[in-house]
């Protein structure tokens, strides 16, 4: 999903976090895509094996009796459906399910992690530290990085996993760094 369609989307408040989720619970709001196939039972019949995640935890699906076109990973679904216990293990039985699309209302920091401030403070942060900046070719160096970053800087993540793995982590790795040399300056 490009930059611009996540600007356009919005909250789910009534959302219920896929963590808090029980056996017979009624779910109905948007997840993300983990992984998806189309797959046969024992019998020959047609379904979608999914595995849906949000920012709190992730859960496997089933579209039972119909071949429906697995969603790509990394894409929003809306779905709906019931939870189940099966072998001792949360899953979703999906009723409902589509792809979401530039309209929906869905806040994707609800479905991954993200850095624990605004893209636009941490991006400031990083401005207030260049001007502080003595050399003035530094200073056109670190701003011309920045430009070639662009608009991606925003919600890039550090890493794939563990340092930083989060939206707008990169930003945030960025000005933790920043806040860390400011406090080892004091020292030297």
């Amino acid at each position: 999903m490009d930059q611009k369609a996540i600007n356009q989307l919005n909250a789910d408040d009534d959302q219920k976090p896929v963590n808090q989720l029980k056996v017979n619970d009624r779910f109905e709001g948007y997840l993300l895509v983990r992984s998806s196939e189309q797959r046969y039972s024992p019998k020959g019949g047609p379904y979608l094996d999914l595995n849906l995640k949000d920012s709190s935890g992730e859960i496997n699906c089933k579209v039972w009796e119909r071949t429906v076109a697995p969603p790509p990973q990394g894409s929003v679904v809306k779905v709906t459906g019931q939870v189940q216990d099966f072998n001792g293990r949360l899953q979703m039985r999906i009723t409902k399910i589509a792809q979401a699309d530039g309209n929906s209302e869905v806040d994707l920091s609800r479905l991954v992690p993200a850095a624990p401030e605004k893209p636009e403070s941490m991006l400031s942060k990083i401005e207030q530290a260049i001007d502080t900046f003595e050399s003035e070719i530094l200073k056109k160096i670190v701003r011309e990085m920045l430009r070639l970053a662009g608009e991606k800087l925003q919600y890039y993540p550090a890493a794939m996993r563990m340092h930083h793995a989060e939206r707008s982590g990169l930003l945030h790795h960025t000005t933790d760094m920043l806040a860390m040399a400011d406090r080892v300056l004091i020292c030297y």
